[in-house]
């Protein structure tokens, strides 16, 4: 049976255009019952949160609603048949698997040269979006035809299909084993985004070992080659080489700049990648043309389905965190106020990854425009995920963080524990070093000392180390500009600025 909340988002999810075309499909698509499929589909539809005991009741009278989870099962059948129906030929492999379909009806019906014409064009679809898979089989059905269409040259015919089978199935093999490769990559990516771990890196380790990955000549394809830059790429990410991560990533857009149809008919891949570089390159504070990145982003958007949502809430997420590396924080609060919004409407589409990264820059935000109450709760809505692990780098910052902003607030008595309580969740996480412990202690000499001058002295010390510093926590992207950002406010000559230095 189908849980009835899968069913309630699988209405909500339909476009109009999908619920319209529903309505028709199962007045057209069922004998018996069909009108109760689609008032049950219409009941449902109307509700904000699915309700059965409002449904039982409004079809108290009616017969089905004796046996509701075996109508509400064959509802969801439905739905899904009425959605394949509804996105028959609107992608690359429907569209190929309809073609092959109606060369075998051809083949078997004996039209044979229908039959070429169909494959031709399937070749040519296939050739042209990079579909190896199914210019295997396209290949199989073209030798079935070599008989009746070829007649004495069919021996030459035939000798051509095998070299090129020969050459296809190559070429599918190495794809699927650079697809192998970068499943494993990206599993262990994830993991360590989760909860780190030096286990994982050396497992990424031996991964990188496998032969193939040696040279980007030794990937066959443009699959192959896509997954040997983004498995060099994740890699590089894994072990904080940021630099190394954005060539790898830049190399990768390339090859997606070099295939440009490629964008539209993989768009999945095409986002997460160009996201890639664009985070990573925002890390190292890589000039590139960030509008035109976007501008490619929002192109690919073609359909406003749930799917787009998602993409765009994710885009809105970039945006704002490259508004923010730019260096100033001056006309970003609409930028700000659309990026809240969206995640309200979006929290049950984006992952946790993306949510956290979207509250760590808003908490620097608010920090930088001197909202530091806002800035708690944003902070706080991180740290509410540190037991999950997601992104011990941002988690591990944020404990930094609070500190500045409890002592803008003026919270020294509670900033006391504070010190103590984030040496101790370092300590306790084997992460602290020396400089953080370095960077605390300033902090906590500035409770107590009687002048001016004195404090001064102890925030030049502040802004020497982190000038110095070598420490991930400290050297985080845009982390560092912050804290030197709030350290300077207090030198001699320095104005406070929502400019990052």
């Amino acid at each position: 049976m189908v849980p009835s909340n899968d069913l309630f988002h699988l209405i909500q999810s339909m476009s109009k255009a999908e619920k319209r075309h529903f309505n028709l499909f199962a007045s057209q698509n069922t004998k018996n019952g069909s009108n109760n499929y689609i008032k049950l589909f219409n009941a449902i539809e109307q509700q904000k949160e699915y309700n059965e005991e409002k449904i039982r009741k409004k079809f108290s009278n009616e017969v089905f609603a004796k046996k509701l989870a075996a109508t509400k099962y064959l509802l969801f059948e439905l739905i899904l048949k009425s959605l394949r129906n509804f996105q028959s030929g609107k992608t690359i492999n429907s569209q190929l698997n309809a073609h092959l379909e109606e060369a075998e009806i051809l083949f078997s019906k004996a039209l044979y040269k229908p039959c070429k014409k169909v494959l031709l064009k399937a070749r040519k679809l296939a050739t042209s979006n990079h579909r190896s898979f199914y210019l295997q089989q396209i290949i199989f059905w073209e030798k079935e035809l070599t008989p009746y269409l070829f007649g004495g040259k069919g021996k030459l015919a035939v000798q051509q299909q095998l070299e090129e089978i020969h050459t296809l199935t190559q070429q599918a093999q190495n794809e699927a084993t650079f697809e192998k490769l970068y499943l494993c990559m990206r599993t262990y990516y994830e993991v360590c985004l989760t909860k780190g771990g030096f286990c994982n890196r050396k497992a990424a380790l031996k991964i990188m070992q496998h032969p193939l990955l040696e040279k980007e000549e030794f990937a066959l394809t443009f699959q192959a080659k896509r997954c040997y830059f983004e498995i060099h790429g994740l890699y590089a990410k894994m072990n904080n080489q940021f630099e190394d991560a954005v060539s790898e990533f830049e190399k990768l857009k390339n090859l997606w700049d070099a295939n440009p149809k490629m964008k539209q008919t993989d768009y999945r891949n095409f986002h997460r990648n160009l996201s890639e570089y664009l985070l990573c390159s925002l890390s190292i504070q890589k000039p590139i043309d960030f509008n035109a990145c976007i501008e490619e982003l929002e192109c690919g958007l073609l359909e406003n389905n749930i799917e787009s949502q998602k993409y765009k809430a994710q885009i809105e997420v970039i945006r704002f965190c490259f508004a923010i590396g730019k260096g100033s924080t001056t006309n970003l609060e609409s930028v700000k106020q659309n990026l809240v919004e969206t995640l309200k409407q979006n929290e049950s589409k984006l992952s946790l990854v993306w949510k956290i990264q979207a509250w760590y820059y808003l908490g620097v935000y608010c920090f930088l425009t001197g909202a530091n109450d806002e800035a708690i709760d944003w902070i706080h809505q991180v740290q509410d995920y540190e037991k999950t692990g997601v992104l011990p780098g941002i988690q591990r910052f944020i404990q930094l963080l609070q500190i500045p902003v409890h002592y803008e607030l003026k919270n020294y008595h509670f900033l006391e524990y504070q010190l103590r309580s984030t040496l101790r969740y370092l300590k306790k996480r084997g992460i602290a070093n020396k400089e953080e412990e370095i960077f605390l202690g300033l902090v906590r000499k500035c409770l107590h000392v009687a002048t001016k001058k004195e404090k001064q002295t102890q925030f030049y010390k502040i802004n020497n180390l982190l000038n110095e510093s070598t420490s991930s926590s400290l050297t985080l992207p845009i982390g560092s500009k912050v804290l030197k950002n709030w350290a300077n406010q207090y030198l001699p000559q320095q104005k406070q600025s929502t400019i990052l230095a």
